[in-house]
């Protein structure tokens, strides 16, 4: 999945940031402009070994599921816990 540039951009300001000490990061955008694919993103390009998706809805959550699994397909398990 080819990300747009802007989505690449904030990739990449998260990493910068993150090795630059910033643990605690926010990214906003507006609807449809791909939050769940940035973030889907994360486990690649961060080397963690586990990351944790809080939703408020059940399809946000399968939504997730279904985009981190696309985008790391080599990742060893993602599930649900509720």
């Amino acid at each position: 999945m080819k990300l747009r540039d802007y989505q690449n951009k904030c990739l990449d300001a998260i990493k910068i940031n993150f090795e630059s000490g910033i643990n605690r990061q926010l990214v906003a955008l507006a609807t449809g402009c791909g939050k769940t694919i940035i973030f889907a993103h994360l486990p690649g390009l961060m080397s963690a070994k586990k990351t944790l998706v809080l939703a408020h809805r059940e399809e946000l959550l399968n939504q997730a599921k279904d985009k981190i699994q696309t985008v790391n397909p080599n990742l060893n398990k993602v599930k649900r816990l509720c």
